[in-house]
């Protein structure tokens, strides 16, 4: 059987995606969800000195709530896990975007994220995707040096504190739930996944993802400068996959697929 489409990959990376997996973005619901209600531009800077400095633009880096726009709020790092921290800044659907942005309605909010294409690249920390919406810019780490902690979760695509344990299953197993996975997917039985797949989201050019897994993503998705792809089980032949998937061809790797 093919591998799926450039629809079907983004369809099931909206449907499977988890507040673990990418909080604050699209398809999730993240702790930024009420920060613009209500929230007071006059928060304390713990330490000014440590400012990037401003205003940044939407969805740019932040520490201090001076780094951003009177109308943005600051989500620092430690807050928010997305690289670098982030500017929030509230839009509505109803009115066109500012240049080089896209409004996003997540959990009843709107909120400006940056547009990105095979010209429009993402900041450090952050790639391309069209999750649910046009293509945006969204946080997904994949090296330590890319968060401001110096830790990377690369199950997550979170910047973290600390270097937590590896917990869940790993790539190509069954699952009933993403939190059964290591990468927090779990690819449904409902989309012909026989007992579940365990998935994550991934960036294509950063390598193998969970353990020895594949980054999948349709060709067509990177023509247009997308980089957020679906993890897979790598395989030789057969006996590597699961009862009910098969070793299939994918570019330059094979994977157990359905």
């Amino acid at each position: 059987m093919k591998l799926p489409s450039t629809l079907v990959v983004s369809c099931l990376l909206a449907a499977c995606a988890s507040p673990v997996v990418a909080p604050n973005d699209s398809g999730s619901i993240g702790p930024d969800a009420g920060l613009l209600d209500g929230a007071s531009n006059d928060r304390i800077d713990p330490d000014a000195s440590r400012c990037i400095g401003g205003p940044q633009p939407a969805d740019g880096p932040c520490r201090c709530q001076s780094d951003c726009a009177p109308d943005a709020l600051c989500s620092p790092e430690a807050e928010s896990r997305a690289a670098r921290g982030r500017c929030l800044t509230g839009c509505s659907t109803s009115v066109p975007a500012p240049q080089g942005f896209v409004c996003i309605t997540i959990a009843d909010r709107a909120r400006l994220f940056a547009r990105c294409d095979a010209r429009a690249r993402c900041r450090e920390g952050w790639a391309c995707t069209q999750e649910g919406a046009p293509a945006h810019c969204t946080p997904l780490c994949t090296a330590d040096a890319q968060c401001e902690s110096g830790v990377c979760d690369r199950d997550s695509g979170q910047c973290a504190l600390e270097r937590a344990p590896t917990v869940g299953a790993e790539v190509g197993a069954a699952c009933a739930r993403n939190e059964d996975c290591r990468g927090r997917t779990c690819l449904p039985g409902s989309a012909g996944f026989t007992g579940g797949y365990c998935s994550g989201r991934c960036r294509v050019d950063a390598g193998p993802c969970l353990t020895d897994g594949f980054c999948y993503l349709p060709a067509a998705e990177r023509a247009m400068g997308l980089e957020i792809g679906l993890c897979l089980k790598t395989c030789v032949n057969g006996t590597d996959c699961r009862t009910g998937y098969n070793c299939t061809p994918a570019g330059a790797s094979s994977v157990c697929f359905r």
